[in-house]
């Protein structure tokens, strides 16, 4: 079995390939991504095998990172509130305690908590 990861030039076969693959992936809704990097590995049956992303959505499983009751959940729920412009003192106090939940790219909270730039 052939298998081929290139990120430079891709021949035509794998290029078809690839285009193949990205029409599968349209008629499923875009459920999976297809990268025009993607590894491919085609043996001697009709058909190959490509590498691709799929979702994995957490929700309602061991997972979930906005189960009630987890600092992912509170934040949330404290940027709907700011978003509302109704959140109160007590929990931007709140959001400045969870700052160090913040994503780094999160400029809404980490503003909103105080936090300064590029920390």
């Amino acid at each position: 079995m052939k298998t081929s990861k290139k990120t430079t030039r891709r021949t035509n076969r794998e290029r078809e390939i690839i285009n193949i693959a990205k029409e599968i992936c349209i008629a499923s809704d875009g459920e999976i991504e297809i990268e025009t990097t993607a590894k491919i590995s085609e043996g001697d049956d009709n058909g190959a095998f490509i590498q691709g992303w799929i979702w994995v959505d957490f929700a309602g499983t061991g997972l979930d990172k906005n189960k009630p009751g987890t600092p992912q959940a509170r934040l949330e729920y404290l940027r709907a509130e700011l978003r509302a412009e109704r959140i109160s003192y007590g929990e931007l106090n709140e959001l400045q305690s969870l700052a160090k939940y913040i994503q780094p790219d999160d400029v809404e909270l980490r503003e909103a908590a105080g936090v300064p730039e590029n920390h």
